[in-house]
């Protein structure tokens, strides 16, 4: 199972718990809210007694191995999941999370992130954990490279790889991922992300007038005026919104504007009669 974060929602291993715990509710939805009034169908049923009787149901489980079937795991994640919506907890519940989080086979990160929240929490109002999806968590990371100008192509989205040591792991059949394994995943997404965003940024700038930028290299007016000259547009259509900084770049564009230019031959740059912009 793959692990992209060290908080209580970050692993392939909580999402599928989840979804387990989803099952057994057997009512609505627990997480992954698409309203408010989803969530608070959710808060409802905790406080309906759903919350009391899953943690029964796993602490009673016949099936469970304490050390390896991920039944505590399950009780943290339901008792994280009904603070989320705000549901009650009550003092006996409350206790019971605090002692399973001592010693639970999770991140420490997860571990603290839980304590805390335990101590905390208030009965009726929401509780967010600060715990973002993968794809988001890509995102962070690359905006963060971004920022800091040191963005590697290498580096998938500077994401670290967690090695989660089966010897701690929570749940019978929990395997580690390599380093090698994790940062291969996580450089192949974060390099599908930054392909689709600079798809999405190309398909803009075709939308979006070039107005004060050449229209093929994208030179801006200001650096045309540090040399002492000035963005041209086509002698023959004069758009103010199409205008090219050297003949290079209009004859370079020429096949794609002689279509909107209204000039249907070839002419090659004959038909680009240059007039300085005003």
């Amino acid at each position: 199972m793959g692990y992209w974060g060290y908080k209580i929602f970050q692993s392939d291993h909580a999402y599928d718990l989840i979804e387990e715990i989803i099952a057994d509710g057997n009512g609505p939805r627990l997480y992954w809210f698409q309203n408010s009034e989803e969530e608070q169908k959710a808060c409802d049923a905790f406080n309906a007694a759903l919350l009391q009787r899953l943690i029964s149901k796993y602490e009673t489980d016949p099936e469970a191995d304490k050390d390896h079937s991920g039944r505590d795991h399950k009780i943290i994640l339901v008792i994280a999941l009904a603070m989320e919506t705000g549901a009650s907890l009550s003092p006996d519940i409350r206790a019971k999370g605090k002692e399973i989080i001592q010693t639970l086979g999770i991140p420490r990160v997860a571990r603290e992130q839980v304590r805390v929240a335990l101590e905390m929490y208030r009965s009726g109002t929401t509780y967010q954990f600060d715990s973002p999806g993968l794809h988001h968590q890509i995102e962070l990371n690359m905006s963060q490279e971004r920022a800091s100008d040191q963005a590697s192509s290498s580096s998938g989205g500077n994401m670290q790889a967690i090695n989660v040591f089966p010897n701690v792991s929570c749940c019978k059949g929990e395997v580690a991922l390599s380093p090698q394994e994790l940062l291969g995943m996580f450089a192949a997404r974060a390099a599908h992300a930054r392909k689709e965003a600079e798809k999405e940024k190309g398909e803009k700038e075709k939308k979006e007038p070039a107005v004060g930028l050449c229209i093929f290299c994208r030179k801006s007016e200001n650096e045309m005026k540090t040399a002492g000259k000035h963005l041209m547009r086509c002698g023959k259509c004069k758009r103010e919104d199409i205008t090219y900084c050297s003949r290079e770049c209009q004859k370079a564009d020429w096949k794609k504007h002689k279509e909107i230019c209204g000039k249907e031959e070839s002419a090659g740059a004959g038909a680009y009669a240059v007039g300085v912009m005003t």
